[in-house]
């Protein structure tokens, strides 16, 4: 058994250092390489773009504002249930009194007949 690991040993050992090299090499050209592309971006991020962002964030700001001052004019769900309530109550109150109504206005055609009439007869009488 020791004269494999005397044969074979130093082919090993050799072998596993030149895979941790290459690998350690590799990473280490990643990380350059990402570095070197963040610095690019970092150094030439279009300022244009970022202020025209900015301005559009600013404009998307100014309308919700003018849309929340609106909407606290805007009467809430429970204040739109009480006046949906309200009118289907006026609604029934109005129904009540037309049908009130119904016997004055035909009394009122009554009388406007006959006052009609009477004028005509004293046309005639007259």
């Amino acid at each position: 058994m020791e004269e494999i690991f005397l044969r074979w040993g130093p082919l090993l050992v050799a072998s596993i250092s030149l895979i941790f090299s290459i690998s350690s090499a590799r990473s280490k050209a990643a990380v350059e390489r990402m570095n070197a592309i963040e610095a690019k971006v970092e150094g030439k991020a279009p300022i244009r773009a970022l202020n025209e962002a900015a301005a559009r964030i600013d404009a998307l700001e100014d309308r919700t504002s003018r849309l929340e001052g609106e909407m606290r004019h805007m009467p809430s769900r429970d204040q739109t249930h009480e006046l949906a309530l309200a009118l289907r109550e006026m609604k029934g109150e109005l129904g009540v009194l037309a049908a009130q109504l119904k016997p004055i206005s035909h009394t009122t055609e009554r009388l406007q007949e006959f006052l009609i009439d009477e004028a005509k007869a004293r046309r005639v009488g007259a």
